[in-house]
């Protein structure tokens, strides 16, 4: 698994629950390099911190790096369906 790459914070806001998330345009701005899966998404995993920072922040936003690994049907495996 590669570093992480963090794009942004948030934190819990309002009384309902509410997590107000900022995120660094310039990590999708060519600042840094960000490839898109094939359908054109990115995919981001929000984290809750074990404590919040300075500014309240209690969660931590950072790219999904998951990759499936592409299954190969045998072709001498008969399946039941």
């Amino acid at each position: 698994m590669a570093e992480k790459v963090y794009v942004g914070k948030g934190k819990t806001i309002g009384q309902f629950g509410n997590i107000k998330l900022s995120i660094n345009v310039n990590d999708f701005q060519g600042n840094r390099v960000i490839n898109p899966n094939e359908k054109g998404w990115i995919n981001l995993i929000l984290s809750k911190m074990k404590t919040p920072d300075k500014h309240g922040n209690e969660y931590t936003i950072y790219l999904d790096d998951f990759v499936p690994k592409q299954r190969q049907q045998s072709e001498d495996q008969d399946m039941p369906f």
